[in-house]
């Protein structure tokens, strides 16, 4: 999935990641790039979640350290 955050983007540090998906945990990796060319990787060891049941467990929620990375 790629994201722009346009041109001087604000201050970012953290990801929502919103999907219909259920019962589901993953590894994620973040990388930025300010010409959507040249790519760093920002956050390799993140990971989502979210399982059902008599108790929803979720969090889809990666942080990542402050950047104005588009």
């Amino acid at each position: 999935m790629t994201l722009d955050l346009g041109e001087n983007p604000p201050i970012t540090n953290r990801i929502k990641i919103r999907t219909p998906a259920r019962n589901f945990g993953c590894a994620v990796t973040v990388q930025g790039s300010a010409d959507n060319k040249e790519w760093t990787t920002i956050r390799e060891d993140a990971a989502i979640f979210d399982f059902g049941g008599e108790i929803e467990r979720a969090f889809t929620t990666v942080t990542i350290p402050d950047t104005r990375m588009r």
